[in-house]
């Protein structure tokens, strides 16, 4: 499926539907995990954020239901760029700007 992020927004995401990744060769194991790490949030997330270089954390449906999102810990620790019934963009901008 098409992210509307990174459709709407010309950015790229860290994963894609997953049967897709894993008809590429892409090796999504690792990458899902960490996934899961981030949405979790605490201090491990943190990390993973700025390993990864993320900007924006999209958290909608699908995360919700793919994933244990901690979006108490988005709300508390980043702005909200966007939001709307279904979906939250949270800016991290902050985290992976440090040293």
């Amino acid at each position: 499926i098409n992210h509307f992020v990174m459709v709407w927004g010309a950015r790229s995401i860290l994963m894609g539907f997953q049967p897709w990744v894993q008809n590429f060769g892409f090796p999504y194991a690792k990458r899902s995990q960490d996934m899961a790490i981030m949405f979790s949030g605490g201090e491990p997330s943190l990390r993973l954020l700025k390993q990864y270089k993320i900007s924006y954390v999209a958290i909608d449906p699908g995360e919700k239901r793919d994933f244990n999102v901690n979006e108490a810990f988005y709300d508390k620790n980043f702005p909200v760029a966007f939001a709307n019934q279904s979906y939250r963009i949270y800016d991290v901008r902050s985290v992976t700007k440090g040293p």
